[in-house]
């Protein structure tokens, strides 16, 4: 079920931001090709799950599971920058929730972070999601 959910959210996730690459599958930056950072990868990290209902037939049901959703991404050494590339990525993700698809409505976007430029031209952006079962 947990798994359904996720290809759901990577299919819905492709399809609204073409412009990216969106993966389950973490690879870290340093081995990802120039092409890929370039584009931008978006990998979606499942970290765990919990408030749960837990009252008599309820048991381990009703909770929520949490996500990350890391931006990987590089610019231009000479003349990129970063900041704006993960700001548009961050805007992206944002515009994504505020048009949610069927089936992903009840997603919450709990905040991110940037990278602050202190890995220019490499940036990375961090967002923290919760997605509660009902």
């Amino acid at each position: 079920m947990i798994n359904d959910r996720l290809d759901t959210l990577q299919l819905a996730l492709a399809f609204a931001m073409p412009a990216y690459l969106v993966t389950r599958k973490w690879k870290d930056p340093s081995l990802r090709n120039a092409t890929e950072l370039t584009q931008g990868v978006l990998t979606i990290a499942l970290q765990g799950g919990g408030d749960y209902a837990n009252y008599p037939g309820r048991v381990a049901e009703l909770g929520s599971i949490d996500l990350l959703l890391v931006g990987s991404l590089q610019v231009d050494a000479n003349n990129g920058d970063i900041e704006a590339a993960e700001l548009a990525m961050v805007n992206a993700v944002q515009d994504f929730m505020h048009t949610l698809p069927a089936g992903l409505g009840d997603i919450v976007l709990n905040g991110w972070r940037i990278s602050g430029q202190i890995e220019s031209p490499h940036g990375w952006v961090v967002f923290r999601l919760t997605w509660p079962f009902l």
